[in-house]
């Protein structure tokens, strides 16, 4: 009976003070290279070692294509946007270069704000970089190409 108790209150405890996954930060795993040349914190690079990556199918499949009108087709194919990749593979500073459509620039921006992207890296340090993505609609095909620029 007391083992039984014993094992209720340690399996209570660890539940109770356990960690909380849910406010849990994660962080990216450290760099690799010498820790003389670790990049500076808050500098947004523009060259980088390695860009960011990302997957172009499921990014281009998490569009909602059906703020395009099929009736209507916009004249315009091709957006450009700009964005600074965050180091926890957010981004911020999203802003559309190319393209006036508003309904299509709406949904650019919902979907790139939600979206992970994995960050790019100087000297094997994630840092925060500069990034410019042109997006080519084929509206018959409910399909996009992506470009890194």
């Amino acid at each position: 009976m007391r083992k039984l108790l014993f094992l209720f209150i340690m399996t209570y405890s660890f539940s109770l003070f356990g960690q909380n996954s849910e406010n849990t930060v994660v962080h990216p795993p450290p760099g690799q290279g010498d820790i003389n040349k670790q990049p500076e914190k808050d500098k947004i690079y523009s060259k980088v070692d390695k860009k960011i990556e990302f997957n172009p199918k499921n990014l281009s499949q998490s569009f909602d294509y059906s703020v395009i009108d099929t009736e209507h087709k916009p004249s315009e194919n091709t957006f450009v946007v700009s964005f600074v990749s965050e180091v926890h593979k957010k981004i911020s500073n999203l802003k559309i270069e190319t393209g006036k459509n508003q309904d299509i620039t709406a949904e650019l921006m919902r979907m790139l704000s939600r979206y992970n992207f994995y960050p790019a890296s100087v000297n094997g340090w994630f840092v925060r970089s500069y990034c410019k993505l042109k997006f080519i609609f084929d509206y018959d095909n409910n399909s996009m190409e992506i470009i890194v620029l």
